[in-house]
């Protein structure tokens, strides 16, 4: 319950400081309000990071947040009032003006019961916390442990008596050990530090302590190796030098003085571990290290006789950094179905997994699935389900309820441990981040762009000094991958990549966030009537019953069949909803009620069926993303423009009657045509797209902020302010130009110059020429050029020397009988030459896309294998 708790003060004193003080009639309340808080926010300081709280204290902190959420609430509800008052017409306000004194008079006596309630709770807290606190200081004296110390406890443990395993227990590391003996033993590397990098439970420690027990490890290092599992609670440079020590000592049956070690300061300590490995060959691990400022690693200096520092760690950055010596990072890779499937039947069925029904086994997969090839998982599964009767309900109940096993059976202590101590060495702000991922469904494939929109909505994301929210919140992604606790990984499409979350971390999250009330994920199942949780995400079942949910401020659909009269349900009862998100729901109308969530930040209605938004869509005052991508809307109401918060405006619209790699259709999207009056948006930062009507381009030049956008309908007449357009545009990553016909042309010849972090282009449209400021688009990923029919001989010489371009599509985009790659393109990965049936000819110069690994040839009927193509050694050529 602590994890969030310092967030939800730190919002409330934000909304205090700065929102709220508009609100006439409770200023004098909020301040009184702001100062118990702060009172209480010191009172509880200690609790920060600890795991093993006293009763007291966990009344405490259970307390506080409790009356934090009240006053959300509040906030939230006055928010609420003061948008629908001033939505209202004079005539209605001037009927309704008894009305409104009443609830402003209801909101203002409830919010002085919850200062008084705080303030009682204040007095009582303090005076029995203060004997509390001594009392338990006194036992934390005498005992040192906590939950998280015991959690640390279990994880060294495990990793010392890993020394001791036998490797007939261990499935699936045979290759990974024989890499790893090979840097281990290599004669020729001097000094070396190897890192063994994975997330938790994939196998590190078992793999390292495997190479350990190899006689052929010992005999080479002469038995001087030590092993010290890193603490994060007692990670001190002093304590892992005094275990290097003591660990030394006992390879030579040395005696060591532990008194004599703890008076001892870090020069001594350092000078007698040189002393000790003096001329010897040594291999040295630490176990499971989470940070690098304050690591001391061995270095003789003058000793280059082949030593090995051996580091496991579940973080990227701790295995990427540099030590100042030769080093080798070792990624883990998670086991294959067959080795998955093979190390769960070893510890659940070892005789003969045969004798299961045909059923059984189906559920059997499924578990094991859950696992992702995490070894731990899989083993502490197989040992489980070793204990069930092969009967379909038991493995099926275990396969339901997975998320309640891992917290509330002991059987699973180990695993849920070591996955835990992740989540717990989190920042704050980056836990709710984490949690905030529990609510996309299993195996879902998470686009980044759109977690982020997200993130920012709910409030999530912090300010930094001369950064944006948006790149903020890709550094707590950045964050969050390096941890091990979302994995990138490919997309089906080859243009992008998507995050996942391993099946039981996303198990353990949902634990973790339905306790502390930060989220629901409904699959069907019975809840509680009295649970009142803050996000809700129905996954599948959707019925229509989901009891009492008042405090619901985020509603998401995924995979249910929920109707317009559910979705009107839902709206009527949820109408301090901040996050609407219905993609891909099959709906086809957005209910009117939608017009009186006046607090939604958040709206998404990408890939349904809905035809219009309602045209008093400008009541939505505190909107800040609307995304109508892929829906059969085609125009939006004028009334848009009032919406004066909104940053990222999604409306373009793709053609359907084009199949999957018919790029050769010109009309490949569309999109609504541009209200008048857009400029009034001062805040875009995303347009993507509108259809360029009269003035379009003019009013779009005065919102230089905007970091996407895309124009449809562009004509040779728009050509100079187009060319003005895109010089000021220096926040734009991506840019998206679609002419209005096949014969019109997109002047953008003179272009001075451009944003310097263009990442994205798409040029869709008749080019005279292979514009030269192309050359100058340093940070771009993707081109994407379709009927430019560009004559120019030098068309590839403008893009060559790109150093980022990982991706160009080429349709109707040549009219030559060659293309000819004399250089560069370095690290393009993929090419698609499409629709070109005059192509003759294409030659591929040695040394030119040495990391291509995609080529596709379509419809270019005359072109015959690119002479070159031996030259490209990743390569794997499709031809349509």
């Amino acid at each position: 319950m602590e994890h969030t708790l310092d967030l939800l003060l730190e919002k409330i004193l934000s909304y205090v400081g700065n929102e709220v003080y508009s609100l006439s009639r409770v200023q004098a309340e909020l301040e009184k309000i702001k100062n118990e808080l702060e009172y209480m926010q010191s009172l509880i300081n200690d609790t920060k990071g600890k795991r093993g709280l006293s009763d007291l204290e966990k009344t405490v902190v259970r307390k506080v947040k409790e009356k934090a959420d009240d006053i959300v609430d509040f906030i939230e509800e006055y928010t609420y009032f003061s948008n629908k008052n001033r939505n209202l017409n004079k005539f209605y306000t001037v009927i309704c003006f008894p009305k409104a004194l009443i609830k402003k008079h209801q909101l203002a006596t409830k919010l002085r019961h919850i200062r008084r309630s705080i303030r009682e709770m204040r007095e009582t807290s303090n005076q029995y916390y203060s004997i509390d606190h001594h009392h338990h200081h006194q036992q934390k004296q005498q005992c040192n442990k906590s939950e998280y110390d015991a959690d640390w406890a279990m994880k060294k443990s495990i990793g010392e008596l890993a020394l001791f395993e036998s490797d007939k227990d261990l499935v699936g590391i045979k290759d990974s050990k024989n890499e790893l003996l090979d840097l281990l033993l290599d004669e020729r590397l001097d000094r070396t530090v190897i890192s063994v990098v994975g997330m938790g439970g994939s196998g590190k420690t078992s793999l390292v302590a495997s190479l350990l027990r190899s006689p052929v490890v010992k005999k080479h290092f002469s038995g001087f190796y030590a092993w010290i599992t890193i603490s994060q609670t007692n990670y001190t440079i002093d304590n892992v030098l005094r275990s290097i020590i003591k660990e030394l000592a006992d390879r030579v049956e040395e005696n060591v003085n532990p008194q004599e070690l703890t008076t001892m300061n870090q020069i001594q300590l350092v000078k007698m571990i040189i002393e000790k490995l003096h001329q010897k060959k040594y291999l040295v691990v630490l176990d499971d290290v989470w940070e690098i400022e304050n690591l001391w690693l061995p270095d003789t200096h003058y000793n280059s006789n082949g030593s090995r520092i051996l580091i496991t760690t579940r973080k990227e950055d701790v295995a990427n950094f540099s030590f100042g010596t030769k080093s080798h990072v070792y990624n883990i890779r998670p086991l294959t179905e067959n080795k998955a499937w093979k190390l769960f039947w070893k510890k659940a069925l070892p005789h003969n997994p045969d004798q299961c029904s045909t059923e059984l086994l189906l559920t059997a997969k499924q578990l094991v699935k859950k696992c992702g090839g995490l070894p731990l998982g899989l083993a502490t599964l197989g040992a489980v389900m070793s204990t069930k009767k092969l009967e379909l309900v038991d493995w099926e109940g275990i396969l339901r309820s997975l998320n309640w096993e891992l917290s509330n059976n002991q059987r699973f202590n180990v695993v849920k441990s070591i996955l835990l101590l992740s989540f717990y060495e989190l920042p704050n702000r980056l836990k709710q981040c984490y949690l905030y991922c529990c609510i996309f469904p299993e195996d879902f494939e998470i686009n980044p762009r759109r977690l982020i929109r997200l993130w920012i909505a709910e409030g999530f994301v912090e300010l930094g000094r001369g950064m944006t929210q948006e790149m903020m919140a890709e550094r707590y992604i950045t964050e969050l991958v390096h941890r091990g606790l979302l994995q990138f990984t490919t997309r089906r499409t080859y243009s992008s990549n998507v995050l996942r979350m391993h099946d039981l971390n996303r198990e353990l999250a949902i634990s973790i966030a339905e306790e502390e009330r930060f989220c629901c994920v409904y699959n069907g199942q019975e809840t509680n009537q009295d649970s009142k949780f803050y996000r809700l995400a129905v996954q599948e079942n959707y019925r229509g019953a989901l009891g009492s949910m008042s405090r619901v401020r985020s509603f998401f659909v995924f995979g249910s069949e929920m109707g317009t009269s559910s979705l009107q349900r839902v709206l009527c009862d949820f109408t301090l909803l901040r996050v609407l998100d219905l993609k891909d729901i099959p709906i086809p109308e957005l209910p009117k009620e939608i017009l009186n969530c006046y607090n939604l930040t958040y709206l998404c209605l990408k890939r349904t069926q809905i035809k219009e938004l309602p045209k008093g869509i400008g009541k939505l005052c505190n909107l800040q993303t609307l995304d109508i991508r892929q829906t059969k809307i085609k125009g939006i109401p004028d009334g848009i423009v009032s919406l004066s918060n909104l940053w990222h405006l999604f409306m373009r619209q793709f053609n359907y009657a084009t199949k999957l790699m018919e790029f050769d259709h010109f009309n490949i999207c569309y999109s609504a045509k541009a209200p008048v009056g857009i400029s009034n948006l001062k805040k875009l930062q995303v347009l993507d797209s509108v259809e360029a009507g009269k003035d379009t381009i003019k009013e779009l030049r005065s919102l230089t902020q905007l970091t996407k956008i895309g124009l449809t309908n562009v004509k040779e007449a728009d050509g100079e302010d187009l060319c003005i357009l895109i010089k000021q545009m220096k926040c734009v990553n991506f840019l998206l130009l679609q002419a209005s016909n096949v014969n019109e042309v997109l002047k953008i010849d003179e272009v001075a110059s451009t944003s310097q972090f263009l990442v994205k282009l798409y040029l869709i449209g008749k080019l005279e020429r292979m514009p030269h400021w192309f050359a100058s688009l340093e940070c771009l990923k993707i081109m994407f050029l379709s009927w430019s029919r560009v004559t120019d001989d030098e068309f590839l010489y403008h893009i060559s020397k790109l150093p980022n371009l990982a991706i160009l599509s080429l349709v109707k985009a040549y009219e030559g009988n060659q293309l000819w790659f004399q250089m560069g393109f370095l690290k393009l990965e993929c090419l698609l030459l499409c629709s070109m049936p005059q192509l003759k000819e294409v030659i591929i110069e040695p040394g030119v896309m040495p990391r291509l690994e995609k080529l596709f040839i379509v419809s270019c009927s005359n072109l015959q294998i690119p002479r070159g193509i031996e030259h490209l050694s990743r390569v794997q050529m499709k031809r349509q």
